[in-house]
């Protein structure tokens, strides 16, 4: 099974993580992070996704305690970022336990910039969410611009402060 590997450290003290997967079912049972509670964003085909199989990996990954979560690419919003926020939500959330989906379809590098620059997490995870994990499904091309994104990030944005 695959590791997230770290590509850098923000200056307030957030570490960015980076994964390449052929398949969504690839995702490792266990993720030891750095932090407590971690925000995500990955790059995936969603066209072929059953909303069944989303909504089973989206229990999956609130228990290793991803507490935001943005998907990129063909159908993510429908296809992956619905059914994920459906399994996710319950009537009785309020603001500060709610994990947060999202879906973006701006080019893959601005996505990712928006992520790091406008990404949150509900009051109650923001002490301990210190790792950011990029991952990229399905396309080795998308991996390799998330890389260049994120090495051109960790020289400019990875620094702010978010």
């Amino acid at each position: 099974m695959k590791n997230p590997t770290i590509i850098g450290q923000t200056k307030s003290g957030k570490t960015v993580y980076f994964l390449s997967l052929s398949r969504l079912s690839e995702w490792p049972t266990e993720l030891h992070l750095r932090s407590k509670y971690i925000r995500s964003f990955i790059a995936c085909d969603a066209r072929r996704l059953r909303a069944l199989y989303v909504r089973k990996f989206s229990l999956m990954v609130v228990q290793q305690r991803v507490v935001e979560l943005t998907v990129w690419g063909p159908n993510s919003c429908r296809g992956f970022h619905v059914p994920f926020f459906e399994a996710t939500r319950t009537p009785k959330d309020d603001d500060s336990d709610s994990i947060i989906a999202e879906c973006n379809q701006d080019s893959l590098p601005k996505s990712i910039s928006y992520f790091m620059t406008y990404g949150r997490v509900s009051r109650k995870y923001r002490r301990s969410c210190k790792s950011l994990l990029f991952v990229s499904i399905g396309s080795s091309t998308w991996a390799k611009s998330m890389q260049r994104s994120l090495k051109t990030l960790k020289r400019t944005m990875i620094e702010y402060e978010f």
